[in-house]
């Protein structure tokens, strides 16, 4: 953001977020529209505009003695530029450019529409028995919404383990007991989180988008499709012959629900899961793993299993959602890389090597140390844990792009699912903050970036384990330095 003289301005390219030519009109018109719903009578007004050869949108107003433009204008890429002067100038661009930042992500994902979605898996239950089972999402709302229940279960099971082995076998047996469930975690999670299992029998999974105006998606969804998303479901599946479902149906369906044909938009795929995971385990000469459908709209994948034998895969069907057939090879590629390399087993035992170095070594010379060393130890130790996990990241990603030859769909299949990420990022700040965080993954656009060498054929790696390491390393360092 720049500021002179009371008048700040801020600049950016929105270029994860893609926009069809054709919809570009569309695209300005509901700017246009939902601008005026959340500004209100601050705006003065708004002009279709031609900037340097290229279509835009400008729209001004004032808050006051506060005067604002905004500037969007579509080269292939979407920009803006959001400008104020006045008191408080700063405060407003930052406010206008994230509400602006908003609409432009909100449009890219549904082209100005609400979208709502069906997943079938033809051959088994249209509604998967954990959606019925209150047992099941009383244990996953514990799971996943719920870190304070975790973080007590653990700190119930750690006293208990004291008072059982006293303080210097304690860890030893913390370790130990979690050895079993590294055998039994594909089966917790499936029983947890599989919604349905695919196997070549049901290999198949359909999902039907309903795409509704978005100034009705919030009004439709809450009087109808909430309350009766099963009966909806139910009903759909009555018009599938074979293996497709026709769009008039559907358009002649949703009529019922305050919805004119005219203003529905029907998209359906179909998703051969089976084939897909089939085929990439052929490329990674491993046996095909159990595979899960989680009926989640969160885009993810997963792996887990200490062996490929016994291991297993879990895809939501908000990733079907977001991404093509071979964006999909290429996210699994990256699973099947952890499973082939072993990886739940590498980041176990890297774990309890981080671990038993600070209760058995670290610790106890600290005691002779003030206070502030022992957290000082743990942030660098978890620091360096959570980097070298980002290394074996890296390492699935190239990986999967060397095996399969799809470095460029995951790529895409990255910014399609991490735009929010890439967006924090894009400053140097944000990237060392990613590079930082005690998480896995290193920062999307790192990922991006190496990807697009391999696609482009500027890179190839023998070594994905030495080359990850040093990419990683050597890009940490530059964002360091560059601040």
């Amino acid at each position: 953001m720049r500021m002179l003289g009371g008048i700040s301005s801020q600049t950016k390219e929105i270029s994860e977020a893609e926009i069809k030519p054709d919809k570009i009109d569309e695209f300005f018109n509901f700017l246009r529209r939902n601008l005026n719903n959340i500004l209100g009578a601050s705006i003065e007004g708004s002009l279709q505009v031609s900037y340097e050869g290229s279509p835009g949108i400008l729209i001004m107003g004032s808050y006051g003695a506060t005067r604002y433009e905004i500037l969007v204008v579509y080269t292939g890429k979407i920009q803006y530029r959001v400008t104020a002067w006045g008191p408080e100038s700063e405060n407003y661009v930052s406010q206008l450019s994230l509400q602006l930042e908003r609409l432009i992500y909100l449009f890219a994902e549904g082209e100005g529409k609400g979208i709502i979605y069906f997943v079938f898996v033809p051959g088994k239950s249209l509604i998967p028995a954990k959606a019925e089972s209150k047992t099941i999402r009383f244990v996953q709302k514990l799971l996943l919404g719920n870190m304070v229940f975790l973080f007590a279960i653990s700190i119930i099971l750690s006293y208990i383990f004291f008072l059982i082995f006293g303080p210097f076998y304690t860890p030893i047996a913390l370790v130990i007991a979690q050895i079993p469930l590294l055998f039994i975690a594909p089966w917790i999670v499936s029983a947890v989180m599989g919604d349905w299992r695919i196997d070549e029998r049901h290999g198949n999974v359909f999902i039907v988008g309903v795409k509704i105006p978005f100034e009705k998606y919030h009004y439709i969804l809450e009087k109808y499709f909430i309350p009766s998303k099963y009966l909806i479901k139910r009903k759909l599946y009555e018009g599938f012959q074979g293996d497709t479902i026709d769009p008039l149906y559907v358009k002649s369906l949703m009529s019922n629900y305050e919805l004119d044909p005219s203003e529905i938009e029907i998209e359906i795929k179909r998703y051969p899961i089976y084939e897909i995971i089939k085929e990439v385990a052929a490329k990674f000469k491993i046996r095909t793993p159990k595979i899960y459908l989680s009926n989640i709209l969160i885009p993810n994948a997963a792996a887990t299993g200490l062996y490929p034998l016994s291991s297993a895969v879990f895809i939501t069907s908000g990733l079907l959602v977001k991404l093509d057939i071979d964006e999909i090879r290429a996210v699994i590629g990256h699973e099947f890389s952890h499973l082939k390399n072993r990886d739940v087993l590498l980041f176990f035992l890297l774990g309890t090597v981080e671990y038993f170095t600070r209760v058995y070594l670290v610790l106890t010379w600290l005691l002779y140390l003030p206070g502030p060393f022992s957290m000082f130890y743990l942030i660098i130790s978890l620091t360096a844990f959570f980097f070298l996990a980002k290394s074996i990241e890296a390492r699935a990603d190239i990986d999967s792009a060397e095996k399969l030859g799809l470095a460029g769909k995951l790529a895409t299949a990255l910014r399609k699912i991490g735009y929010t990420r890439i967006a924090m990022e894009k400053t140097l700040s944000g990237r060392l903050i990613a590079w930082l965080a005690w998480r896995p993954h290193p920062p999307t656009l790192f990922r991006i970036e190496v990807l697009e060498k391999i696609a482009a054929g500027k890179a190839r790696y023998k070594s994905p384990w030495i080359a990850s390491l040093k990419l990683c390393l050597k890009d940490f360092w530059h964002t360091l330095l560059s601040l």
